[in-house]
């Protein structure tokens, strides 16, 4: 069963803005695609390379300030290392061979910024 944790006020989060967050030893990118709130596991599917450089060190990074280090343009997240997008909310990759991020469920709840984990 998946459990709820406030990331940041909606308002630290707006469309097109992503934050890198630290739940555990789980690190995630929080992206608000289009007013949908999504998280996505920090890692490539295709070999395992961040696909944001910078690392978290607490609860909440900003974002990196480099396109090397994180290339997010509002709906495409692209990998830094070898290329490879993915599509935000889905996840779903845009080239061959098909893989797709993991991603977890968010929402705007209460003035918050939420993701099930």
């Amino acid at each position: 069963m998946a459990t709820p944790h406030v990331i940041c006020p909606a308002e630290e989060l707006q469309p097109g803005m992503r934050k890198l967050v630290r739940i555990g030893r789980l690190e995630l990118g929080v992206y608000n695609v289009k007013g949908q709130i999504v998280a996505v596991r920090n890692l490539c599917p295709h070999a395992g390379a961040p696909l944001c450089h910078s690392r978290a060190t607490g609860t909440v990074v900003s974002p990196a300030p480099t396109q090397r280090e994180w290339a997010y343009d509002g709906e495409i997240l692209k990998c830094p290392w070898h290329g490879w997008e993915f599509k935000l909310p889905s996840g779903e990759t845009l080239v061959e061979p098909k893989y797709k991020v993991v991603t977890f469920p968010g929402r705007i709840e209460n003035g918050d910024v939420v993701v099930d984990v």
